[in-house]
C-alpha cells in the first residue's frame, strides 16, 4: 500500500502547495492499494485453478493422436509429475529466499498429510473417467454441509441457523444440478452402468473425505 505519511510522494504537497489529483485519491482511499492487489491475487488463484482443471479433464478424458484414440490411463504417474513439479518450485523458491527448512513437527506429521494426499488427488484424477469435472467440482461444493455436521458432533462447534441455511441451499442446488443432466464421463462407454456411476462415486467420496 503506498506510503501516505507526511514524508511520503503521495502526501507531499506538489511545487505551488497544491496536491496532485493522485495525492488526493490515496488521501481520501488510504486502502485501495491494498485491496486492488487482493483483488488481484484473488483472480490470479481462481484463474490458476480453473485453467488446472480444464487441463486435468483434457488430460484424463480427451485422447491423444490419431483421431484422439490414445488416452491416459496412469492417475499416479500424472500426480509424480505434478509433485514434482511442486518440489522443483518449492526448491526455487526456498534458494532465492534463503529460508528456514528445519521441520516444525515430526517428519511422521509430514509423511501421513503426504500420504492421505497423494491418495486423495489420484482418486481425484481416477474419478473423472467416470463423472464430469463439473460434477465433481459442485460435489467439493457440497461438501459444506457434512463439513458443517462433522463439526458439531465431534468439536461441539456451534453454527447459526443462518449458515445452515446457506449450505442446505448449496447442497440443493448442487444435487438439482446433478440430477437434472449428464453426469457422466467423456471417456465412460455405458452411461447406463451404475456399477461405473457407483465407482465415481466412492472415487469422489474417497477424494472429498
Amino acid at each position: 500500500m503506498p506510503d501516505t505519511s507526511p514524508s511520503s510522494p503521495f502526501s507531499a504537497p506538489a511545487p505551488g502547495g497544491r496536491l496532485s489529483r493522485m495525492q488526493r485519491w490515496f488521501r481520501m482511499h488510504p486502502d485501495a492499494a491494498g485491496i486492488a492487489v487482493d483483488v488481484a491475487g484473488i483472480g490470479t488463484v481462481t484463474c490458476s485453478l480453473l485453467v488446472y482443471g480444464l487441463l486435468q479433464e483434457r488430460i484424463m478424458t480427451i485422447g491423444f493422436g490419431p483421431k484422439n484414440a490414445d488416452l491416459f490411463d496412469s492417475s499416479v504417474f500424472l500426480v509424480l509429475c505434478n509433485r514434482l513439479v511442486t518440489c522443483l518450485v518449492a526448491f526455487t523458491w526456498v534458494a532465492a529466499t534463503s529460508q528456514d527448512v528445519n521441520p516444525v513437527a515430526p517428519l511422521s506429521s509430514y509423511s501421513a498429510v503426504s500420504f492421505t494426499n497423494v491418495v486423495a488427488t489420484s482418486c481425484q484424477y481416477e474419478a473423472l473417467r467416470y463423472v464430469s469435472f463439473s460434477v465433481q467440482t459442485l460435489a467439493k461444493s457440497a461438501k459444506v454441509l457434512p463439513v458443517m455436521l462433522w463439526g458439531t458432533v465431534y468439536t461441539g462447534k456451534r453454527y447459526r441457523a443462518s449458515e445452515y441455511f446457506h449450505a442446505l441451499t448449496i447442497t440443493a442446488g448442487c444435487t438439482i444440478f446433478v440430477w437434472g443432466g449428464d453426469s457422466s464421463s467423456r471417456r465412460m462407454e455405458d452411461k447406463t452402468s451404475m456399477v461405473s456411476y457407483a465407482m465415481g462415486a466412492g472415487l469422489m467420496l474417497l477424494y472429498l473425505a
